[in-house]
């Protein structure tokens, strides 16, 4: 007759099968089954944790957490999924605390990239944007080239005003996927922000040459065209704008949402 540990590590091995089959109610089950087995197991509360996440319950998953972190104090893992968990249910000074602890401890190898990553995402949205910078660019030493990592920091060198390092960062993104549209999008952006509009303009001929094009590059032709009209006064740049959007309906095949916004587009030119 299998002991209470036996029974308990099995209760956890099915709970963990569930859950990575998408069985999140049962994975569930188990769980807490297992945590009335065992309630000083903190792997218990993990997969109690897992599943909770994954149902959406987002503070019913931080308890959990917690309870496995007062547990099993000395595992970063712990303070990762807890930190998780927080950011998730947006507390972001309380996400930052335990990932911080998660980085001081120490995490698996998978956990460590996404804590960098998450960090990153998190100081961006409050506003720390050197910080985010820091966490994104020990995100990429562990992972190296990475296009989500790339976009979000020239996104923060946009936001800083920091010209020649976004284009920098957008020339890279060029160099790994010269047929994604997002480098040569973001480095117009950056260049119109600039007032550098020959150089944007620039940005949109080689994203016809080389990207795979999409209604973001027809809207950013058009928006080019307007803001050309600031400068020149050209009244023949709105006629050019229209243009781009009857090109774009033409040539793609839009999304409802794309063609609603386009026409709303036309209507404001």
């Amino acid at each position: 007759m299998p002991t209470n540990q036996e029974k308990v590590s099995q209760l956890l091995a099915d709970s963990h099968f569930a859950f990575i089959n998408s069985q999140n109610n049962e994975s569930l089950h188990l769980a807490n089954e297992a945590i009335r087995l065992a309630p000083k197991n903190p792997d218990a509360y993990q997969c109690a944790g897992d599943a909770y996440m994954s149902l959406g319950q987002y503070e019913k998953a931080v308890e959990s957490y917690k309870k496995a972190v007062k547990l099993d104090q000395n595992n970063g893992n712990r303070y990762f999924n807890l930190g998780y968990a927080l950011a998730t249910n947006e507390k972001a000074a309380d996400a930052i605390k335990n990932l911080a602890k998660a980085d001081e401890l120490g995490c698996s190898p998978e956990n460590t990239v996404q804590l960098y990553n998450l960090l990153g995402i998190i100081c961006f949205d409050i506003g720390r944007y050197k910080d985010a910078l820091v966490n994104l660019e020990k995100a990429e030493q562990i992972i190296g080239v990475d296009m989500d990592i790339m976009k979000r920091k020239a996104i923060i060198y946009g936001m800083k005003n920091d010209i020649r390092n976004g284009l920098l960062t957008t020339n890279q993104m060029k160099l790994v996927a010269p047929s994604d549209y997002t480098g040569y999008q973001l480095a117009f952006k950056l260049l119109c922000q600039a007032n550098r509009l020959d150089a944007a303009e620039r940005e949109l001929e080689m994203a016809k040459k080389y990207a795979e094009l999409s209604m973001d590059y027809y809207f950013d032709c058009m928006t080019f065209e307007i803001q050309k009209y600031q400068t020149d006064k050209d009244k023949q740049r709105y006629n050019k704008a229209l243009t781009f959007i009857e090109e774009a309906l033409k040539t793609l095949k839009p999304t409802s949402t794309e063609v609603i916004e386009s026409y709303i587009n036309a209507a404001e030119i």
